[in-house]
C-alpha cells in the first residue's frame, strides 16, 4: 500500500498541507483500486499538496500517477564521485560560511534557480519557487538542514554558496549549491564543489543531484569526475483549489 508521508518543513512555506506519497520498490501501483480506500489521499485531491519521485524504469508507476492527477515537472539524476585524492590547491574566494553570511546566502538562493521542480511548475510560481530556494538556504543559519556550508565571495559580496549534508567517513551530499547570475562563467561553481571535497577530508564519496534539463551543471559534475548513478521522475499534484 503506498504510503503519505507529511512535508511540514514544504507545509509552512507553500501554506497549505503537504505530502511525499512513497511507492515501495517493486510494489505495484493501482490508483484506481488502493486509493480510494484512504480517506487522506482522496482530500488531498481537493486542497492539498504532494509529490511522488519513482525511478525512471518504473513506467507503471509513471502511468498509474498520471491516472490519478500527478503531472511530471521533472527528472532528476544523481552523480556520484570515490573521492580518492582532493584537489590540489585552494582558491582564496572560498570559506566557510559564517552567520553574518545568511542574508548574502538567502539572497543568490533566492535568484539563482530556473530548473527546480518548483521552478518547472507553472501551478507554484517563479515568486514562490524563489522562497522556497530562498528559505532552504537560509535553513542552515538557524539549525535546521545542513551540516557545513561554503560560500564564495568577491568584493566582500556572498556570490555563490554550496550546502552540504556530511555523513562522516562515509560520504557528502551537496544538498544546495548556486553561483549568482551575475558571476556565472569565472569557475565559482567548480570552486565551490572542490573546496568541499577538501573541507570533507576522510570522507570517501561524493553524492550530487541535478536537473537532466540543467546541462551546465550536468556538464560541470561531469567534468569534476562525478559518474551518473541514477534517475528518477518527480511528479507533484496540487489539490483542485491551487489548479
Amino acid at each position: 500500500m503506498p504510503e503519505l508521508v507529511t512535508d511540514t518543513w514544504l507545509a509552512e512555506h507553500l501554506g497549505r498541507r503537504a505530502y511525499r506519497l512513497v511507492l515501495r520498490a517493486g510494489e505495484r501501483f493501482a490508483p484506481d483500486a488502493a486509493m480510494p480506500e484512504c480517506r487522506a489521499l482522496r482530500d488531498l485531491r481537493e486542497r492539498d499538496f504532494c509529490f511522488c519521485k519513482v525511478p525512471v524504469d518504473r513506467i507503471d508507476q509513471a502511468r498509474a500517477l498520471g491516472r490519478w492527477g500527478f503531472y511530471l515537472v521533472d527528472t532528476a539524476v544523481q552523480f556520484r564521485k570515490q573521492l580518492r585524492t582532493r584537489p590540489a590547491g585552494t582558491d582564496a574566494r572560498c570559506r566557510l560560511a559564517a552567520a553574518q553570511d545568511a542574508e548574502g546566502v538567502a539572497r543568490v538562493a533566492g535568484r539563482s534557480f530556473v530548473f527546480s521542480r518548483f521552478h518547472q511548475d507553472p501551478a507554484v510560481g517563479r515568486a514562490t519557487a524563489d522562497r522556497l530556494k530562498s528559505c532552504w538556504a537560509r535553513s542552515y543559519f538557524v539549525g535546521q538542514r545542513g551540516d557545513k556550508m561554503i560560500v564564495a565571495e568577491e568584493g566582500g559580496k556572498v556570490v555563490g554558496f554550496c550546502q552540504l549534508l556530511v555523513e562522516p567517513h562515509a560520504r557528502f551530499v551537496i544538498d544546495l549549491i548556486a553561483v549568482d547570475p551575475d558571476h556565472r562563467r569565472r569557475g565559482i561553481g567548480r570552486a565551490l564543489c572542490d573546496a568541499a571535497e577538501r573541507e570533507c577530508d576522510g570522507v570517501e564519496e561524493g553524492v550530487v543531484g541535478t536537473q537532466v534539463a540543467n546541462s551546465p551543471s550536468v556538464r560541470m559534475y561531469e567534468g569534476l569526475g562525478y559518474r551518473l548513478a541514477g534517475a528518477s521522475y518527480v511528479f507533484h499534484l496540487h489539490g483542485k483549489a491551487h489548479q
